[in-house]
Parts: structure tokens; C-alpha cells; sequence
């Protein structure tokens, strides 16, 4: 019998739990006088603060599970961050609509920049990009179906708790926080009906109208909260019961953009100079495009009325105009500094010059976790460095054996200690990534790149151990000197490489085709080796000079470490082809196996091992 599905008590559920009890003192307790009397101030904030704690957790609930969901997406997304400034804006746009947070994709790319993933002008059409993608969250609150919000979270639960099926489970977590997202709206929209007929605060809201105040007070309150989402929430909510106008609603959104930047500022304090021109621009673009449109408020507020064909307000409208306005915004300013990513990136690098000595930039950066298919996309750039330096230690192993150049040796081995102290660090940063929910695509690209971490370290003991013994031991001098199989032997060296290379090469750039080709090598390299154990035991049986049995000796034994290392290759190369399905996967329909680096296929082929 299979186990029931357990809840984790994280704390953003306990508040959760929290908040929902608060949720359930009766109605009349904190509904207020609507009367004009005295308002119940305590019951009031429970409600509001309360609903603001649903709505947020369902916020998260939402976009946690979306990254889980899209996370094959997010990877191919990323993989196209290269392109030119409109695939960065496009990029931007997807990634924060995953995510639903501009400031976490900021995050992401201030930690892309450090680490060397991205230069500043992709980054900045990527930052375009976010501030769009943001505005979804604005378009989704500005649904009315408060009134579906509990079937919602009913529905998603049902889901999450009785479905045995990992993605049923996970579309379920989806539905129960956009269901908490709208009951904490239906709650936060609740408490403050009282406020309908409070003066006071009628005439705080009145204030509003001025756009420099309301884009000031909510700039302050988002900055405060470093939550957009939780602005927009509240600046709906506002709306949805009447109590502040269109102008003033979108002067609120406009706020907070400002405010959102300060979260990627606070991210980039005692980061490299390349991370703080990125969240500069973040901050330059949100508000020099404020400070251009507060000024044009009346009259975008005129033009949504007109365009939808309502000659006065209409309250019911409003938090949808308030969306609108919000997306117009920001996709107008994208396409005005789209044009001028080159002189804006100039621009950076003057505002924030480069400082002499600074440290190189950690490829490795804790702040990609927010998106874990971010932080794998940093690890294999880690791995194609370490590939690099285990490339470097394969040539100078020939040169060591074959050439006899011992002055290799000594760097050798301590490039194996720092390539294995790399090989730790990047499987203590992968395994923090295992405290969350991951998607079966990613965990498994996770788990590949803890293995092709190991696969590279143990290539690189295989062939410094080889290249010390070949400078220690009694037969290296005779080899050199006799070399009975030396061509062939360096022949099969330079096989054993390039298979290395490949497999490398294949599994960096997800190429299934060129890793099965890699596999297909195996007949060719088994032959090779086969006739060069041959040839020198023919050598042997025509020799009487003691000094070839040690010879052979050592060339058996550079032998056996060559095969381990094609072993290691194939290990990644399979790896790659795995991920592809296999070979029935790269070839849908074919049935057979395919012809060592043919393409071709072969119905008489054993299949592959």
C-alpha cells in the first residue's frame, strides 16, 4: 500500500494556517460600522493583514509550482539568452510571467551577470523583458471571480491530496494558490467595505488624485513589503470597493515600479561591478519611465474610458483599467529603450566604472537559486571550465609519457587537487537545491551534473596517477627508448581524447546525436586496444632484451588507465543520449540500432550496450 501523501509545515504555510484561523472570527466582528461610527480598527486589520497573508501565500504556492511545471520551458528559455536584444526582451517577458516576479528574474540575471552567463546588454533586454512579464500578475487579480476562489482552493486540494500522479499533484498545488490568491482578495475586499463610509479615510484616498503623492506612497509601501504583487493586491482591492479613482489606481502601479527595484538593489551589495550597472538599469528604467508618464495620468485614465466606451467611471471597471494601464506602461517604455541597449549599456559602464584588482566573478552564485534550472545552467558552465583543465591534463599526459617532459608532472597534480576541491564546492551548491520541489527534468539534469562532475575527476586521477608511475617507474625510460607499440599507442591517446572531447562537447550543448556517436566508438576503441596488447606480445616472443617485458609492463598499464578514461566519456555520453530518449528517441520509429557515426541505420546492428 502506498503512503499517503504528506504536508510539509514550512513557514509560509504555518502563516498560512495562521492567517486562515483569523479568517474564521464571525463576520459581524469585523465587518465595522458602516454608519459612519467608529470603526473596529483591530477587527479591520485582522481582516486586511490576514487576507494580505492568503494572497501572498497563494502568490508563492502559484509561482513555485509554475517553475516546477515549466521548468523544461525556463531551461530552453535560457538556452536562447545569446540571442539579440528582442529574444532578451521575449526572454524577460516568459521568464517573469513563469516566476511572477520581476524582481526575482532581476535577481536571476544580476547572478547570470556575476558569474559570467550574460553581458550587460543581454541583461538589459531581459530587464525590459521582467517588467513586462510582471504586469500578468496585475491582469490575473483584475479577474472578478472572488466568487469561485474557495471551489478553487476545494478543487486544488482534492487534487493535491487524493491524485497518486505527480502532475495532477502539481497542476492541483497551481489551482489551490490562484485560489488563494482571489479568497485573499474576497477577504482583504471584505474588511475594507467599512471604509466605504469612513471620512477620514475617504478623504486620505481623495489625496490620491495627485499622482506625484500616490506614486510616492506606494513606491515607500512596495519598498516596504518588497512585494509588488502584495501593491497591486491592495491597489485592486481599493479599487474593486470604490474607494480610490482610476487616475489615482494607476498612479499607485506606477509607484510600484519604483519601489520593486529595491529589492534587486539590495541583492547586488558586495556583488562585482557588472551586477550593480544591472540593477542600476533596473532602477533608471522603472523611473525615468514613472517620472515620463505621472505627468500623462488624466489623460491615459480618459483614453482607457473612451476606448472602452464609458463616457464617467464605472467602478467595476476600474481594477481592469488599472491592469491595462499597468501593461501599457511598461510594454510602451521596453519598445522606446529597446532601440538604445548600446548607448544605455555605455551609459552604465560610465555611471559605474570598473574598479582595478576586483575578484574574478563567482559562477556559482547563491542567488540563482530562486530558479533552480537557473542555478544547474551555472553549474555547467562551472563543469565546461573544469572539462577545460581535465582537456589540458589528457595532453599533457602524452607529453609526459611520450615525450618524457616530467616538468609537466608537478602542475598536473595540483590541478587534480583543485579541480577536486571544485568537484566538492559544486556538489554541496546542487544539493541545497534538493531542500525544495523539484521537476523530474530538472532534478534529473541535477543529478547529471553531479555525475559528470565525478566522471571529470576521476579522469583526471586516472591520468595523473598514470602520468607520476610513468615518471617513476623502472620501465618508463626503456618504453620511450624501445617503443615497440609508441604510434600505435599514441594513436590510441589521441582516440581517447577526442572521445573525451566529444562526450564533453555533446553533453555542453545537448547533443544526442553527436554523444551516440561517441558510444559508437566503442567497436573501433576495443579493436584498437586489442591490437596493441597483440603486437606487443609479437614483440616480446622476437626479443631476448629483458628491458621490453618492463616496457610492456608500463604499456599495459597506460593502456588499462586509457580505457578507464573512455570508460568515464562514455559515461557522460550515455548520459546525454539518455536524456534524449535513447537511440529509439533521437531516431522515433526506427527500431534498430544506428551505424558508428553514420546516421545511418543497420537492421542487423546489435543494439547498443
Amino acid at each position: 500500500m502506498d503512503n499517503p501523501p504528506q504536508v510539509k509545515l514550512s513557514p509560509a504555510l504555518i502563516a498560512a494556517a495562521m492567517a486562515l484561523v483569523i479568517l474564521i472570527i464571525p463576520s459581524w466582528a469585523w465587518a465595522g460600522d458602516e454608519s459612519g461610527g467608529a470603526l473596529d480598527w483591530l477587527s479591520l486589520a485582522m481582516g486586511l493583514f490576514g487576507g494580505l497573508a492568503v494572497f501572498l501565500f497563494g502568490m508563492d504556492q502559484m509561482s513555485n509550482t509554475l517553475r516546477v511545471v515549466a521548468g523544461d520551458r525556463i531551461k530552453k528559455i535560457l538556452q536562447r539568452l545569446s540571442g539579440n536584444r528582442v529574444m532578451g526582451l521575449l526572454t524577460g517577458t516568459i521568464a517573469t510571467a513563469i516566476v511572477q516576479s520581476s524582481s526575482v528574474t532581476t535577481v536571476i540575471v544580476v547572478g547570470f551577470i556575476s558569474a559570467g552567463l550574460m553581458t550587460l546588454p543581454q541583461a538589459l533586454g531581459v530587464i525590459l523583458g521582467a517588467n513586462i512579464g510582471t504586469t500578468v500578475t496585475a491582469q490575473i487579480v483584475a479577474f472578478k471571480v472572488t466568487k469561485y476562489a474557495l471551489a478553487m482552493v476545494a478543487g486544488g486540494f482534492l487534487m493535491t491530496v487524493l491524485s497518486k500522479k505527480e502532475s495532477v499533484r502539481q497542476w492541483g498545488t497551481l489551482l489551490l494558490g490562484l485560489g488563494f490568491i482571489f479568497f485573499g482578495m474576497d477577504v482583504m475586499s471584505d474588511a475594507m467595505k467599512p471604509l466605504r463610509t469612513y471620512a477620514p479615510f475617504l478623504e486620505l484616498m481623495a489625496r490620491m488624485d495627485n499622482p506625484l503623492l500616490a506614486v510616492v506612497v506606494s513606491a515607500v509601501f512596495t519598498a516596504l513589503v518588497q512585494s509588488s504583487s502584495a501593491s497591486t493586491g491592495v491597489i485592486i482591492v481599493l479599487a474593486t470597493q470604490g474607494l480610490i479613482s482610476l487616475e489615482a489606481g494607476i498612479a499607485l502601479a506606477f509607484g510600484a515600479n519604483i519601489g520593486t527595484t529595491i529589492t534587486a538593489g539590495l541583492a547586488v551589495i558586495g556583488k562585482p561591478r557588472e551586477a550593480v550597472r544591472a540593477a542600476l538599469a533596473h532602477t533608471i528604467f522603472n523611473v525615468s519611465g514613472v517620472l515620463l508618464f505621472t505627468p500623462l495620468v488624466p489623460f491615459i485614465a480618459d483614453g482607457l474610458r473612451s476606448f472602452a466606451g464609458e463616457q464617467e467611471v464605472v467602478v467595476a471597471s476600474i481594477p481592469r483599467h488599472i491592469a491595462n494601464a499597468h501593461t501599457l506602461f511598461n510594454v510602451t517604455m521596453s519598445l522606446l529603450y529597446l532601440p538604445f541597449l548600446g548607448p544605455y549599456a555605455r551609459l552604465l559602464y560610465r555611471l559605474v566604472p570598473d574598479r582595478k584588482g576586483e575578484a574574478a566573478p563567482e559562477v556559482l552564485d547563491e542567488s540563482l537559486k530562486e530558479v533552480p534550472i537557473a542555478a544547474l545552467s551555472a553549474a555547467r558552465r562551472e563543469l565546461e571550465a573544469m572539462a577545460a583543465q581535465v582537456d589540458t591534463t589528457l595532453s599533457e599526459m602524452g607529453a609526459v609519457i611520450f615525450e618524457g617532459k616530467v616538468d609537466r608532472v608537478e602542475a598536473a597534480v595540483a590541478r587534480e587537487k583543485v579541480l577536486a576541491q571544485e568537484q566538492v564546492k559544486l556538489n554541496r551548491y546542487l544539493s541545497r537545491m534538493t531542500t525544495g520541489q523539484l521537476a523530474v527534468d530538472v532534478a534529473e539534469d541535477l543529478l547529471a551534473v553531479m555525475t559528470v562532475a565525478t566522471a571529470l575527476k576521476n579522469i583526471t586521477h586516472v591520468a595523473v596517477a598514470n602520468m607520476v608511475r610513468a615518471t617513476t617507474g623502472s620501465g618508463a625510460v626503456a618504453f620511450r627508448s624501445e617503443s615497440m607499440n609508441l604510434e600505435l599507442l599514441q594513436h590510441y591517446h589521441r582516440a581517447v581524447s577526442a572521445a573525451f572531447q566529444a562526450a564533453v562537447k555533446a553533453y555542453l550543448q545537448d547533443d544526442g546525436l553527436g554523444a551516440l556517436d561517441t558510444l559508437m566508438m566503442k567497436d573501433n576503441m576495443s579493436a584498437l586496444e586489442s591490437n596493441l596488447r597483440q603486437a606487443g606480445i609479437k614483440h616480446l616472443l622476437h626479443s631476448d632484451d629483458q628491458t621490453d617485458v618492463a616496457a610492456y609492463a608500463d604499456e599495459m598499464e597506460i593502456i588499462a588507465n586509457l580505457d578507464q578514461i573512455y570508460h568515464h566519456a562514455n559515461q557522460i555520453a550515455q548520459l546525454v543520449v539518455d536524456q534524449a530518449g535513447g537511440a529509439e528517441g533521437l531516431f522515433p520509429g526506427a527500431g534498430a540500432a544506428v551505424l558508428p557515426g553514420s546516421g545511418q541505420l543497420d537492421p542487423g546492428a546489435a543494439p547498443l550496450a
